[in-house]
């Protein structure tokens, strides 16, 4: 089965109505350091309340540009649909959303809680190299990377250095065995995000939800194959 991933149709503003339908609002403590990436969050945090702008649609898939990128902003009925298929542990928080002085009480902040890079990432097939934020063009040594865990050492030697970091001249996703049909990649160059089954893409798009984006895997970046 084919994978995409998902992205916000922010560039279809006939759907969406602005490209960017949240750029301001009530932050609570959703950029807070104690927040998590991965794992369930077991502790109450003060929710974030989105201003909609003035000509933004109320789309199911929804771009909030102050909740960070491991979050998801859903309609209700979405996650009920979502139900249906293979997603694993999540968890919702219902929103309140702000437009044009009247409050819309059908969003919820959706996370989930686990994360795929450690068993879909093959690192070592993978090519990595330094760069610099300093100077894009930078080229530095090759670094050989065995595992995520490996990985994760490597930046741990690395978080004091302020202008290297770790880039990739191919990235390799394993996703023939993969069996859900919702997963997030977090922490690792060019493949951090969300993908959807063809089998939920095919669905989203049959019940004509919105704000949803689908991309092919390797034409999003070209450093990417995908075993299938």
């Amino acid at each position: 089965m084919k994978y995409y991933k998902l992205n916000y149709n922010s560039l279809n503003t006939k759907e969406t109505g602005t490209q960017f339908q949240s750029t301001e609002g009530i932050i609570g403590d959703i950029q807070s350091d104690f927040i998590p990436f991965e794992g369930k969050i077991n502790f109450a945090f003060k929710l974030p309340e989105p201003f909609l702008e003035k000509k933004a649609k109320q789309t199911t898939y929804l771009n909030v540009i102050m909740i960070p990128s491991w979050f998801n902003v859903f309609k209700d009925y979405f996650i009920d649909f979502l139900n249906g298929f293979k997603i694993g542990e999540y968890q919702t928080w219902r929103l309140k959303v702000h437009q044009n002085g009247k409050i819309i009480n059908d969003y919820c902040l959706f996370f989930l809680n686990n994360t795929k890079q450690n068993e879909l990432v093959k690192f070592d097939e993978s090519e990595f190299y330094l760069g610099k934020y300093s100077d894009y063009m930078y080229v530095g040594e090759d670094i050989k990377i065995l595992n995520y865990e490996n990985y994760l050492d490597i930046l741990d030697v690395m978080k004091n250095d302020n202008d290297n970091f770790i880039k990739c001249r191919s990235i390799v996703l394993n996703l023939k065995k993969v069996k859900e049909d919702f997963f997030r990649i977090i922490n690792v160059p060019s493949c951090s995000g969300f993908y959807v089954s063809e089998r939920l893409k095919n669905a989203i798009e049959e019940q004509r939800f919105t704000g949803f984006a689908f991309n092919e895997i390797e034409e999003i970046d070209k450093k990417i194959k995908v075993l299938y």
